[in-house]
């Protein structure tokens, strides 16, 4: 187990990660040294639609990443884990045996060729009843079978993984995932035309010049704004922008 002025160390890299005040890869190098990985990886996916919003990886060659994002990410046994209300630790064998990992493209196209095999990676809650996020740390294959000390390490920080995953969501939703507030107004029952009218309020856009730039009349541009703020609950359109940006 590493020393706990180490340990104190990378949850401070965590967090200043989590709050835009330094890399990621200072954290994701910090915890690759302390557990022995030669990788570490965080990812968000939204889980309803199976969509990768985000990534940053280190230690791993970045000009694969388009490759994993585009054919790879859906075959991830730690992505299809986070569909899922199991435990929040993940490993390999949790959903392969060796010989199924041997004859699996993940592994055998992706990670094999880079010298990867095993996994630990921590769930974060779920955000906004759709997004996850994780950070997992990924070993080679000389020692065949989990990294026990790997998931001791990943379990003793999994509050602290979930609270920076947290913090980095709330902080940066929208730069991740910019559907996310049509995704969220969605979800409260607004229509198409509702949400397209909320988010142009939410930027500062008036309704007749709303009106104008979309093609609608003044009278629908209103009509479809009262519709939203009773939806939303509010009363003026202060109280409006504020519910918006919140979400």
């Amino acid at each position: 187990m590493s020393d706990i002025r180490d340990v104190v160390e990378l949850i401070d890299r965590l967090y200043g990660a989590a709050h835009g005040e330094r890399p990621w890869s200072d954290a994701l190098n910090r915890l690759c040294d302390l557990t022995g990985a030669r990788a570490a990886t965080l990812e968000y996916h939204d889980v309803i639609d199976s969509a990768h919003l985000y990534s940053e990886t280190t230690r791993l060659d970045q000009s694969l990443m388009p490759v994993y994002v585009e054919d790879f990410a859906h075959l991830n046994p730690r992505v299809m884990h986070l569909k899922t209300t199991r435990e929040r630790i993940a490993f390999d064998h949790r959903f392969l045996s060796e010989t199924e990992m041997d004859r699996d493209p993940f592994y055998a196209d992706f990670l094999q060729p880079q010298g990867l095999r095993y996994f630990v990676s921590v769930d974060s809650s779920l955000f906004d009843q759709r997004v996850k996020g994780a950070i997992a740390i990924q070993f080679g294959g000389a020692v065949r079978g989990a990294n026990h000390a790997g998931i001791e390490f990943m379990s003793l920080l999994a509050s602290h993984f979930d609270r920076a995953l947290s913090v980095f969501w709330r902080n940066r939703a929208l730069e991740l995932d910019p559907d996310h507030l049509d995704k969220q107004l969605a979800a409260l029952s607004l229509t198409p035309a509702e949400r397209r009218l909320a988010r142009a309020v939410a930027a500062g856009e008036r309704l007749p010049g709303y009106a104008q730039r979309t093609g609608i009349s003044v009278n629908t541009a209103y009509t479809h704004y009262a519709r939203v703020k009773e939806k939303l609950d509010c009363c003026s359109r202060n109280e409006l922008v504020s519910r918006l940006i919140r979400i």
